[in-house]
């Protein structure tokens, strides 16, 4: 016990232990950590207001029989109040001094031998397993959620890699209904929106004192009403219908109210049916498990579906059979991704719906409107068409991955390649035997390009994705440089591109069925002509590269997309990729700007423009855009504010999207980060912060070697480089809109997918910078 106590607390402290068992002066004083006089001196306080009695040892404690609790029940509220922290007791882990001493004061309050089974199970509490950090997490939540403060929390998603911080407004904590868990549902500045946060996944929480006040709108009973346990949904419950068997297995059902929607229990010959709306039916995946054969999945189909690859899964693991791959086309088997350490794979055709859906999100949610209307403009297309086309195309960029020399990856691991590679060839594919360790083979962006193009390829985008043959072939290009380096043409020739690396005539009918799934799932319209304009294409074509690249980045996410290997019904996993995608798109905080408003000089600055800066937007407001404009001055005249005001109103005729401003240091692109968040503030009228990027997080997190197999060699070492998990080049970075950072940095960027295209670029002039600035520009 801490020696901070006032004399108040170890008075109320000293009530309840006396009122658990009897104590001497001496060990009551040791557990208290105070003087044995001070003990005898507060008894005596005691003794006038509470039955003392000594037992056969002279020692002291309170009579139950004769304490009167300040809390009263009658017998039957303190069973449900008896109930309810057994219930606590048994479901906590770990060490929780608060919740021990919550349940022996309360045991004060009931009758034996109630009593009695709580003190016991508060001292079994204590002596649990003592984790002081978990404890100081909840007691930090706790306080922020009563106190209404933010608080900052370190949060371990169950399959994230690392580890991410969120300022969190605590709304509610809630506990598991169906484990020893509890959850915090407030406001994230990661999510921008309400998000849940298991706490036991929570490595540390600090109380920030910044308040929040909790919106009207936030009904938690509301929220909540549809959950199965903590999870809620945005969109409308779905019906989740079970049909169990046997009349033992029925009785149970109907012995408990599972959940509050649940509809009256319909009777059958052999058991019943068991219907309720929920709000995400994967959180009831463990409990439907735990009934075995003795239930059957009627609705909806996903879980469904995800029961029966259960059965396969337990099946392969148990050696009761082999799983029943026969019924699944053999270039379902293929595979994209694998884990090192799990030694699991994720089929091709997830992933390619993985980046599909991920395109198809960015486009609806995520591009600017400008961006857009010019893409579909050059398709000849709308919106909405140019987005499915988009997403289709998007799906394909893996399709060289259906091949020998991808499906027989060099850096497999030896015991999950033989598996793989059996399975393979059990499904009718052929390959080159004996393949020396160090022979080089084709990269699967390569034979992407080859299968899709329409001279010197498979012509699949003509032959199944009906777009006209001048097209397909620059989308093949495109689709080729979704690792940030469009293909060389001398890579299509015989001497790298063979016949062991592109395969027979299965390999040709896999690559083809799966392109007629693609389509099949996204609903591409058909191209009806095509006009080529070089200048125009090349534009085009570096914006569809860098969507490309964006959404395979966010598609290759595994903590987003699990990896899966078991030939699910892929209607099933397009239902739930899609809301991983959206989930996805919206952490990454990539979302279309707000347009610009009207730019004064004075309502953004302190103080009034100067000749110098009235002169520059004189002679910069009737220039054409686009323009590049070099502003010269003597140091002091207010160049920085001089070319704000010119990004401003540039932005607003063009509704621009981004910007970059770009320093020769470090040091000086950390001074001006301020200023651009200050300028930018002002000008928008709201907070708005820009991205800081430079240099110095380079040679930060480069890639692990089990981190997922992929291909490293040759044009690989750039992709493995680009834009890395969390270094300064990440692509999250550079979907990022607003900039803070060094002028080669933005050289850099710039030569990986064009994500500066609809960026203003302002700079000091110096030698040193030349060199960059050309790389910028002449990109």
């Amino acid at each position: 016990m801490s020696r901070g106590l006032t004399r108040s607390e170890r008075l109320d402290e000293m009530k309840r232990l006396y009122i658990q068992r009897a104590f001497s002066d001496k060990e009551l004083a040791e557990r208290l950590g105070v003087d044995r006089t001070t003990i005898w001196k507060d008894r005596s306080a005691l003794e006038p207001e509470y039955p003392f009695v000594q037992d056969d040892e002279g020692r002291y404690k309170i009579d139950r029989t004769q304490y009167v609790s300040a809390i009263k029940f009658n017998l039957h509220e303190a069973l449900a109040v008896y109930l309810a922290a057994r219930r606590a007791s048994r479901q906590t882990r770990i060490s929780q001094p608060h919740v021990a001493n919550a349940i022996q004061k309360l045991a004060a309050a009931l009758r034996q031998p109630m009593t009695e089974r709580l003190v016991q199970a508060g001292e079994s509490l204590l002596a649990q397993s003592v984790q002081p950090e978990r404890v100081k997490v909840l007691e930090a939540i706790a306080e922020g959620w009563v106190n209404q403060q933010k608080v900052r929390i370190t949060h371990q998603g169950l399959r994230a890699r690392q580890a991410q911080t969120h300022l969190v407004s605590p709304y509610l904590i809630e506990p598991s209904l169906l484990g020893d868990g509890a959850y915090l549902i407030g406001y994230s500045d990661v999510f921008n929106d309400v998000a849940t946060f298991k706490v036991e996944r929570i490595e540390r929480a600090i109380v920030t004192g910044e308040p929040f006040t909790l919106p009207e709108a936030f009904d938690e009973q509301k929220l909540l009403q549809h959950a199965w346990g903590i999870w809620y949904g945005e969109g409308e419950p779905q019906t989740v219908k079970l049909r169990f068997f046997g009349e033992q297995v029925t009785r149970r059902v109907k012995e408990t109210i599972w959940h509050p929607s649940q509809k009256p229990i319909e009777d059958t010959s052999d058991g019943c049916i068991w219907t309720a709306e929920v709000a995400e039916w994967r959180e009831m995946v463990p409990w439907v498990r735990g009934w075995g054969s003795e239930v059957e999945v009627l609705e909806p189909t996903e879980l469904r579906d995800l029961l029966a690859n259960e059965v396969t899964r337990m099946s392969k693991r148990y050696l009761v059979s082999l799983p029943d791959t026969s019924a699944a086309p053999p270039y379902r088997l293929l595979w994209a991704k694998a884990d090192r350490k799990t030694n699991m794979v994720h089929r091709l055709t997830f992933h390619m719906v993985d980046v599909g859906l991920a395109a198809q999100v960015v486009w609806e949610h995520a591009l600017h409107p400008r961006l857009k209307q010019q893409l579909a403009g050059w398709l000849g297309l709308t919106l909405e068409e140019a987005g499915r086309l988009i997403a289709f195309l998007a799906s394909l960029h893996d399709l060289g991955k259906a091949s020998p020399a991808f499906q027989d990856h060099p850096r497999m691991p030896a015991a999950l390649k033989s598996c793989i590679m059996a399975d393979l060839r059990s499904a009718g594919f052929a390959f080159k035997e004996d393949r020396p360790s160090g022979e080089k083979h084709t990269r699967h962006e390569v034979l992407s390009t080859w299968s899709l193009r329409a001279v010197e390829g498979e012509r699949l985008l003509c032959a199944i994705g009906e777009l006209p043959a001048g097209l397909a072939g620059l989308i093949a290009q495109a689709l080729g440089g979704h690792h940030g380096a469009w293909p060389r043409s001398d890579r299509f020739g015989p001497a790298n591109l063979t016949h062991s690396d592109k395969g027979g005539n299965e390999w040709l009918e896999a690559r083809a069925e799966l392109v007629k799934e693609m389509k099949q799932v996204f609903q591409p319209p058909v191209v009806a002509a095509f006009q080529p304009d070089t200048t125009r294409d090349n534009v085009m074509l570096t914006l569809l590269s860098a969507i490309f690249a964006a959404a395979d980045w966010i598609g290759s996410d595994e903590t987003r997309f699990p990896f899966e290997d078991q030939p699910l019904p892929l209607r099933s996993y397009v239902r739930h990729a899609r809301l991983h995608a959206e989930c996805a798109v919206k952490s990454i905080g990539w979302e279309p700007p707000a347009d610009m408003p009207e730019f004064t000089f004075e309502s953004v600055f302190p103080f009034p423009p100067n000749d110098t800066q009235k002169e520059i937007a004189k002679a910069l407001k009737q220039v054409p855009l686009p323009a590049l404009a070099i502003i010269e001055a003597p140091m002091g005249l207010g160049k920085t504010e001089a070319a704000f005001a010119a990004y401003a109103d540039w932005a607003k005729q063009r509704q621009a999207a981004g910007l970059y401003v770009a320093m020769p240091t470090t040091a000086t692109s950390n001074q001006m980060h301020g200023r651009t968040e200050e300028f930018l503030s002002k000008q928008m009228g709201e907070a708005v912060t820009p991205l800081l990027v430079h240099s110095q997080a380079l040679l930060r997190d480069l890639p692990e070697q089990d981190d997922p197999v992929e291909e490293n060699d040759g044009d690989g070492a750039a992709a493995q480089a680009w834009f890395l998990p969390r270094g300064y080049l990440r692509r999250g970075a550079c979907l990022r809109r607003l900039h803070v950072g060094a002028i080669r940095t933005a050289a850099d960027m710039a030569a990986r997918g064009g994500c500066l295209g609809d960026c203003s670029l302002s700079h000091p002039a110096g030698e040193d910078a030349t060199e960059a600035r050309g790389r910028v520009y002449g990109w």
